[in-house]
């Protein structure tokens, strides 16, 4: 495949997913919080953990805190998820009736001029 045949494609591309730039911002942004808050229960949890291994003793309250601040993080977490999935899955799904819409124009134009 030759340059120029590779930027009509990735022009071809943009023209299709430039009018559903806010869903692909939306997804980038839902793909991100999602690994942010995929690490986030690791970090959160270290103090405690760290506290068992040097031999203290945390404070019940300490345990109560944790778990509390790991169901938020998964909660969050959980949304992330569910707003990638929802906007990747509008995103192709929109990307796909516009090229059914296309192939359909060029098709009835096709036989009207036979």
């Amino acid at each position: 495949m030759n340059d120029n045949q590779s930027r009509h494609i990735a022009w071809r591309l943009y023209e299709l997913i430039a009018p559903l730039k806010g869903w692909v911002f939306f997804s980038i942004v839902c793909m991100v919080g999602y690994n942010i808050f995929t690490a986030a229960p690791a970090y959160y949890a270290k103090d405690i953990v760290d506290a068992i291994a040097y031999g203290d003793n945390p404070e019940l309250k300490q345990y109560f805190l944790v778990g509390l601040g790991m169901m938020i993080v998964f909660a969050i977490k959980g949304l992330f998820f569910f707003g990638h999935n929802y906007s990747v899955g509008h995103l192709v799904q929109s990307l796909i009736v516009k090229l059914r819409q296309q192939r359909s124009e060029e098709h009835t134009s096709e036989l009207q001029s036979q």
